[in-house]
């Protein structure tokens, strides 16, 4: 009696080990299915965005947000000729300081916030600053366009 009490008890462990063995297996399983599903709908995302920003890159490789920067950045320099660079060719013989509507000294602004949306060859990058000397904020839209598949600036627009 004793020795089949030990052979039960041991068929019994056996089976018992085994379905949680299985059970943690099928758990795991769906857990991993679950989780490869969520990881490939992120990478899909992250290889969206990437995919926008390529397009939204002229062939040097700029951003229209990087075109508004780069000109910010030469302007407030006092480069005048190398910021005309980034306008388009209509608007080149703009007088540069004028047109941004500023009548302080450039060289003195702090940029807080520049954002973008692109339509098909034209974007709207929204520049966002303050000037240090006061606690006012200033905004200012440039309106670009694609130019010999180079973003340039076509509109200043100020509030």
């Amino acid at each position: 009696m004793n020795k089949k009490l030990i052979v039960v008890t041991f068929i019994f462990s056996s089976i018992l080990i085994t379905g949680i063995i299985i059970g943690i297996w099928a758990w795991q399983e769906t857990r991993y299915r679950s989780e490869s599903r969520e990881l490939g709908k992120k990478i899909t995302e992250a290889e969206d965005k990437v995919n926008k920003t390529r397009n939204a890159e002229d062939e040097k490789g700029y951003s229209p947000s990087d075109v508004v920067r780069n000109f910010v950045t030469e302007v407030k320099n006092d480069s005048a000729e190398k910021a005309k660079l980034y306008l388009s060719k209509d608007k080149q013989g703009l007088d540069i300081k004028a047109s941004l509507g500023f009548d302080k000294e450039l060289d003195k602004i702090t940029v807080q916030d520049i954002s973008y949306s692109i339509g098909n060859d034209s974007a709207t990058v929204r520049l966002q600053g303050f000037w240090p000397t006061e606690d006012k904020t200033f905004e200012k839209n440039f309106v670009l366009i694609k130019e010999d598949n180079l973003w340039k600036i076509s509109k200043i627009k100020g509030a």
